[in-house]
């Protein structure tokens, strides 16, 4: 039974509820506790020493205060581990450590699943969701691809056309420059001065 603190008293078997971890750890506070010395010969010695004098005036006196501290000081060392057992629920935490080890350990020495007996097929319903994810993955960068792709294209066709348009109308009017100085070098004097006439609001 374990005492108030969560520390297991000593000579007596620890709570049924208790696992083999929460007992370690029971176990571990009690050492320190004694790796303190609290209650021991050498405490007591030491506070022979240091209280010397109310030692000497009254040893039995001096004894009983003493107990009575290292009592107080036990029982409030108990009291704050019980609480901070309580409030953080150790025991339950110590004891659902125990089960996940022991379900650990149980699925290492089990069998694999391999209804087939070959470790490729039996791996499909893991590994397919993975591929099948990648391969979503890759058509959507393959969508993404092509819309840029089409969009550069027609951009391109765009500004081909444009350009195309652009250059029939500079032949257009070459053409017609064209003609027009070939009508000038033909024409007469008179013919010129009617043409410069005629086109002066163009020149």
């Amino acid at each position: 039974m374990s005492n108030e603190s969560g520390l297991q008293d000593s000579g007596t078997l620890p709570e049924e509820s208790d696992g083999k971890h929460l007992e370690i750890l029971r176990y571990a506070l009690s050492v320190a506790v004694k790796k303190i010395g609290i209650g021991s010969d050498s405490m007591y010695a030491r506070f022979q020493h240091h209280f010397h004098p109310i030692y000497k005036k009254n040893p039995d006196a001096f004894r009983t205060m003493y107990l009575e501290l290292t009592r107080q000081v036990e029982s409030n060392f108990n009291e704050e581990v019980k609480q901070i057992f309580d409030e953080e629920k150790i025991p339950i935490l110590m004891n659902e450590l125990d089960k996940l080890i022991d379900k650990a350990y149980g699925d290492i020495n089990s069998s694999a699943w391999r209804p087939t007996g070959d470790p490729v097929k039996d791996s499909v319903a893991h590994t397919m969701p993975v591929k099948l994810k990648h391969k979503m993955k890759l058509e959507k960068m393959v969508t993404e691809l092509e819309s840029v792709n089409k969009m550069l294209k027609d951009a391109h066709e765009k500004k081909q056309k444009k350009l195309i348009k652009t250059k029939q109308k500079i032949d257009k009017i070459s053409d017609k420059w064209s003609k027009d100085v070939e009508d000038i070098q033909n024409a007469d004097m008179k013919d010129i001065d009617l043409y410069l006439e005629k086109h002066k609001e163009d020149l």
